[in-house]
């Protein structure tokens, strides 16, 4: 998640909608694959490569696949502050309402 900026960038450098729209759809469908319920992370999610069935959704680097992995976890905020901070007007408040229920995974200290 944490290149999601990328496509919303060269949408607006080369004035093109429907990249416009693809980069819509690729961090919807990224948030929706990778963000669970309490908002921790996957770390991988397996793709069926001839029909795009989702498969086993792992955490790999992590302590468990039920885990919440980390450095993902840092991605995560800090693609959805990217868009946030980088294209106010852009993505969809779905997208937006996810950085400070991601924010509360992290532990207190």
């Amino acid at each position: 998640m944490l290149r999601l900026n990328l496509p919303f960038w060269a949408s607006t450098e080369l004035r093109d909608p429907a990249m416009y729209s693809t980069a819509i759809a690729h961090a919807k469908t990224s948030q929706s694959y990778h963000v669970r319920p309490d908002s921790s992370t996957y770390h991988v999610v397996n793709l069926d490569q001839t029909n795009g069935a989702i498969q086993p959704k792992v955490t790999n680097q992590g302590y468990s696949d039920s885990s919440c992995w980390s450095r993902g976890q840092a991605w995560t905020i800090t693609a959805l502050h990217k868009l946030i901070h980088g294209h106010r007007n852009s993505p969809s408040q779905r997208l937006l309402e996810n950085m400070p229920n991601s924010l509360n995974i992290c532990p207190q200290t």
